[in-house]
């Protein structure tokens, strides 16, 4: 054993050297007069089995073997009545001890002789009978122990008492370890080289003494760090911590470095900057990255890597191939979220570092700092269920039930690491948080939806948002409709609403005033009562040729308005409507007739006919035997001939019936003198007829006849009757005729002249 401890100092020693000129190492140095380091309440006492470790040097020793004010201590443990010294006198270590019986034992271990300037590694094992003293592995003394001890108080560099001359040790210590328990002699060769991580198990103290600047300033350092988890600090006593004594220095023991135990763990974003991170989605990238006071060393031949985790059930190897090295990313970190009930999985990282010294194949185990990393379940697709869904009125109340539908478990049990906030219409839901099923009594809802939304937020606080609406329809505003065709459409002057159609005609209708919130559905009736569709959405609407096959016999008008339907129709919400409007038929003109008289005298000239009812609304077109000759409710007729009239409103005409006229005409026929005096001699009395005179319009039964002249003496003279007897003077006489028809009341009034024969 012996000579593997030593050849594996020899090793160190060579391999260490490299570590020297950075001074990883370092050790604390001791002037011998009253530098001390200090710890109350350690955390071994003695009551049970412990170990105590550190490597030394001392640079003076003397060959005086009388230890009383010879004997410098290189610690000590000490309580009420008893204590344990350890230290150098006479140039070998001393060992002094009482228990709680009051005895006490000085003992020299009188081998080996010590070496300046030389490093040694020093183990005490107490079992609770028997101390056991190892110097560089070799078991070099024990004793056995009667009574107990209990101490309170443990010193490195000083014994028990007051500052004395010689007392205080003169020298340098480094790695200051105690155990709550007994180290076997391999584990103490073993752990003699390789600096502790600091979480062994039993490790009660850990003091590096790596602190500072080597030979510097060191002035604000107050205590050595305990690096073990009992926190031990050491309080540092009349160090002067500057130069090249009495400070912290470069340290020569053979220590296998780089020390990979001191590596901190960082586990940050990816990719960079690697800002540390705690938690992180299932799925994400992270950089992993360990570091010694910021840096990250380099790996020397024979060292291994070995990463490891745990989630609570042990530390097992990690197998992925991303995890390689001692900087590097890793592009998705996982867990299996399927059966998940909280959401995510705290797992703890860590690396296994073996040196391995390439000559003596010697190693050294360092675990790394660990970090847990919560790796948090990213929230899967989920979705709202609101019942009942049917769209909802504008101004309702409704009671609806909601739900929250998800695969993942821990979404559907929120716990403090998965959180459920719910809002409707953007307002959260007092008492709703982490619920994923509850009612919900919304009063007067208001358009254009009733959304409710749940926030999810994970252990890693990224949030998923999922919502669901229920329509809210708006109270449909209705405008009003008009006619839109001018040329086929006339309103009635009185009342807006009604137009008047041609038969045989089409119309346009449409909105004049806007419709809004709603479907516009265009309606017709008959009747009012009845409203049958015709079209959605359109603006204008065709009432196509009137009147149609379906209008039901004995109709003259159609009727039109528009149902302003809900915008989610059938909703079950009120429409509103808009005006109606009636579209009448233009009926025919009534059948007029012509009045006037049907006979007149050819020299009247003509008469005036008329139509007996006329309606300044509707045109007059008259006709002469199918000709037209005269517009207007009168004609003066001056032909015989048959009248009638074209009686128009401007889609229709009717014809009034034959009008015939008839102009009567007297023809006046005086013969010339009739026998027994043709040729009207002298003296003699002549005979003239008018009595074959006749009338255009009927016999001359009625005739009348009325004679004028003068005699010679220049006398009138009438007669009557259809013959005129009269003696002419020799001058000759001009004869007046008047026939009056008394059937038509026609006259005429024609003249003969006759003059006597010599």
């Amino acid at each position: 054993m012996f000579q593997l401890c030593c050849l594996m100092v020899f090793c160190i020693i060579g391999y260490s050297l490299k570590a020297q000129t950075i001074c990883q190492n370092r050790a604390l140095d001791f002037d011998g007069v009253n530098d001390l380091i200090q710890l109350n309440g350690p955390p071994v006492n003695g009551t049970t089995a412990f170990t105590t470790e550190m490597w030394f040097t001392s640079t003076s020793t003397s060959t005086n073997t009388n230890c009383f004010g010879n004997f410098r201590r290189l610690f000590s443990f000490v309580g009420p009545n008893n204590f344990i010294e350890f230290g150098e006198c006479g140039q070998v270590l001393n060992f002094r001890w009482r228990t709680s019986t009051g005895s006490l034992a000085t003992t020299p271990i009188g081998a080996p002789t010590l070496t300046l300037n030389n490093w040694y590694h020093l183990a005490m094992v107490y079992d609770g009978s028997q101390i056991s003293i190892y110097l560089d592995c070799i078991l070099i003394f024990t004793t056995p122990v009667t009574g107990t001890f209990n101490f309170n108080r443990f010193r490195v560099g000083q014994w028990q008492g007051a500052l004395a001359l010689n007392q205080n040790w003169l020298g340098q210590i480094d790695e200051v370890r105690l155990w709550s328990d007994t180290l076997s002699l391999q584990e103490i060769t073993e752990g003699k080289t390789c600096p502790p991580t600091g979480q062994e198990t039993n490790l009660a103290l850990l003091w590096r003494l790596d602190q500072g600047i080597p030979q510097g300033n060191n002035g604000t350092i107050t205590q050595v760090i305990d690096h073990s988890p009992s926190n031990a600090n050491g309080t540092l006593i009349n160090f002067a911590l500057n130069g090249n004594t009495s400070n912290f220095v470069c340290s020569q023991i053979p220590l296998l470095y780089p020390n990979y135990g001191e590596l901190e763990l960082n586990i940050g974003e990816y990719p960079p900057p690697h800002n540390e991170i705690q938690e992180i989605c299932s799925g994400d990238p992270a950089h992993f990255c360990l570091s010694l006071n910021g840096t990250v060393p380099s790996i020397p031949p024979g060292t291994t890597i070995q990463w490891q985790q745990n989630e609570g059930g042990g530390w097992i190897d990690i197998t992925d191939p991303a995890f390689n090295g001692l900087c590097f990313p890793v592009n998705a970190i996982t867990t299996d979220c399927s059966s998940n009930p909280d959401g995510f999985i705290d797992r703890v990282y860590r690396a296994m570092i073996t040196a391995i010294d390439p000559i003596t194949g010697l190693s050294c185990t360092y675990l790394s700092d660990a970090d847990t990393l919560r790796i948090c379940c990213p929230i899967g697709p989920a979705s709202v269920l609101i019942t009942p869904d049917d769209p909802l009125c504008e101004g309702d109340t409704t009671d609806v039930d909601v739900q929250l539908i998800s695969s993942d478990p821990f979404v559907l049990t929120p716990g403090p690491f998965v959180m459920i906030e719910w809002f409707v219409n953007g307002a959260n839901i007092p008492g709703a948080s982490n619920q994923t099923h509850f009612s919900f009594t919304y009063n007067s809802v208001t358009p254009p939806s009733l959304c409710f939304e749940a926030v999810i937020t994970n252990c890693g606080g990224k949030e998923s948002r999922v919502s669901s609406c229920v329509v809210v329809d708006p109270v449909p505003e209705c405008g009003t409709i008009e006619g839109k065709s001018p040329s086929t459409l006339t309103q009635d002057p009185f009342n807006p609403d009604l137009y008047y159609i041609c038969p045989g005609n089409d119309g346009v209708i449409g909105i004049a005033d806007t419709f809004k919130n709603c479907i516009i559905n265009w309606q017709y009736s008959f009747d009012l009562g009845v409203w049958p569709p015709l079209g959605i959405s359109n603006g204008l609407q065709n009432t196509n040729i009137l009147p149609s096959s379906l209008w039901p016999t004995g109709v003259t008008s159609i009727f039109y308005r528009i149902e302003c339907k809900p915008l989610s129709d059938p909703s079950g919400c009120e429409p509103c409507y808009s005006n109606i409007l009636e579209i009448q038929l233009i009926e025919p003109p009534i059948m007029d007739v012509i009045t006037g008289l049907n006979r007149i005298c050819k020299e009247d000239g003509g008469t005036l006919l008329s139509v007996s009812s006329p309606d300044p609304d509707l045109d007059y077109t008259w006709l002469c035997n199918g000709l037209e000759v005269g517009t207007g409710p009168d004609y003066f007729a001056t032909e015989a001939a048959c009248y009638w009239v074209e009686i128009s409103n401007g889609c229709q005409v009717v014809e009034t019936g034959w009008f015939c006229l008839e102009i009567c005409e007297i023809i006046p026929i005086i013969t010339c003198p009739l026998p027994p005096n043709p040729c009207a001699v002298f003296t003699e009395p002549i005979t003239i007829s008018a009595c074959d005179s006749k009338s255009t319009c009927g016999d001359n039964s009625l005739f009348t006849y009325e004679w004028s002249w003068l005699d010679a003496n220049g006398d009138p003279q009438t007669a009557t009757g259809c013959t005129l007897t009269d003696t002419p003077p020799k001058e000759g006489t001009e004869y007046f005729l008047t026939i009056k028809d008394g059937n038509t009341g026609c006259e005429i009034t024609t003249s003969t002249f006759i003059k006597p024969c010599c």
